[in-house]
């Protein structure tokens, strides 16, 4: 073999690699671009939950727990689903109007199926007891399931 056909063979070898090096690194872009969609999704999903459960009026009772029973699933759903009438009753009777925020959102673990998320939220409540607004302060341990839609599966109170 010549040099020169030696030389061509090596550039084309060298294109080929850079080609195939660029193409890997695009797939492993486009790659980690949907992992952090994945991640944003689970954590805007926890967010609203945790919202619809901290946010309620005794005007909308009914509509706030079919709100919060629409993005649940599993346990989570099931145990609340269990108790909504009883909840839409005390809320009511006691008049109470609680106006949730979200603090902050960690996510703790992740992959295609299930998220684990921590989040911090603020609620401001008053009732037929109260005369100012009395502050809550929560932290929340959240799993959300990966679905269409992303439901919220399990909540847990954390200390």
């Amino acid at each position: 073999m010549t040099r020169t056909r030696l030389a061509t063979a090596l550039a084309a070898l060298g294109a080929v690699a850079a080609i195939a090096f660029g193409g890997y690194q695009l797939w492993q872009s486009h790659r980690l671009d949907e992992r952090d969609d994945l991640r944003a999704a689970y954590i805007d999903t926890a967010k609203d939950g945790i919202l619809r459960l901290t946010t309620v009026r005794s005007s909308s009772a009914d509509a706030d727990v079919k709100r919060l029973l629409a993005i649940t699933s599993g346990d989570f759903r099931t145990q609340f689903a269990s108790r909504t009438e009883s909840y839409s009753k005390v809320v009511k009777d006691a008049a109470v109007t609680s106006k949730g925020t979200i603090i902050s959102v960690g996510v703790e673990r992740f992959d295609d199926d299930t998220a684990t998320l921590l989040v911090a939220a603020h609620s401001e409540i008053t009732n037929k007891g109260t005369t100012a607004p009395e502050t809550r302060d929560y932290r929340f341990r959240v799993v959300v399931t990966n679905g269409d839609p992303q439901t919220i599966s399990k909540v847990d109170f954390v200390l």
